[in-house]
């Protein structure tokens, strides 16, 4: 379970303070987007005018930078893996910022199936949006951000997939599936635990799990630890991913800042 010593002081207090009611992005977010105008504008859209996104965000970069959470799982959660998260936090959803997505994902009550397709539409989005522009970052980091955005639906099964593409999956080397898949698993536990206009409440935890292994096949080791970890973090706080000691412009600024050089992108 969780150790809590220490996580509320002054400094943790201000910074919660900082992440739960400030109305803008965080200036190291900023400049790692490195003038994106495209990006910018969905994520700034999205930020302030999406309370389920912005509380998406919010609870995402809360459990990553749990102390509980970063002792638990210091054995793979290095500064470079935890610098993408936290990245991938603000990133992952870019695309929902487009407004006729944001209009669907604000929409309270069920989905049509016309609308579920719109929604479905957000990773090709963010992805194209974070493609437009080189971002300030090693280059390979900036693609795992970029990949975030467009896999963090895909499925080897066909069936539970949108979003990214089978070429593009397998693709991938050892370390950037590794950081996908981790960002995929976050993101489904936190949206399936916070409450969304859309559906009637959160999902328990097994379903949730139940439907990751189908979607992503069984669970490396990490993955487990991981599991672990959220289901002890879930049965602890009332709300989903509640607690932050989330340094709101420190976190951001782990990775280091080396601008990509420019290069044409194909998919």
């Amino acid at each position: 379970m969780f150790t809590l010593e220490g996580v509320r002081n002054e400094e943790n207090t201000s910074a919660r303070e900082q992440l739960f009611n400030n109305t803008r992005l965080p200036d190291q977010l900023v400049q790692r987007l490195n003038g994106n105008v495209r990006a910018l504008k969905l994520l700034e859209n999205q930020w302030k005018n999406s309370p389920q996104s912005r509380r998406h965000i919010q609870g995402i970069s809360a459990f990553i930078s749990h102390e509980g959470v970063l002792q638990r799982c210091q054995e793979f959660l290095d500064d470079r893996t935890l610098g993408l998260l936290t990245i991938g936090a603000w990133a992952h959803d870019t695309g929902k910022g487009e407004e006729r997505i944001l209009a669907v994902v604000e929409k309270p009550g069920p989905l049509t199936a016309g609308e579920e397709q719109v929604k479905k539409e957000h990773p090709r989005v963010g992805f194209e949006a974070l493609s437009s522009h080189d971002l300030a970052m090693p280059p390979e980091d900036a693609e795992i951000i970029r990949l975030m955005a467009y896999l963090h639906h895909f499925s080897p099964n066909k069936n539970l997939s949108y979003g990214g593409s089978e070429k593009v999956w397998a693709s991938l080397d050892g370390y950037s599936r590794f950081v996908v898949r981790l960002m995929t698993l976050i993101d489904h536990f936190s949206a399936g635990w916070e409450p969304r206009l859309y559906r009637s409440g959160p999902v328990d935890l097994e379903t949730i799990i139940l439907t990751l292994c189908d979607r992503l096949g069984p669970p490396s080791p990490e993955e487990i630890e991981l599991i672990k970890v959220i289901a002890d973090y879930r049965e602890k706080y009332q709300e989903p991913f509640a607690e932050p000691t989330f340094a709101y412009e420190a976190e951001v600024s782990i990775l280091p800042m080396r601008p990509e050089k420019p290069r044409s992108r194909q998919r």
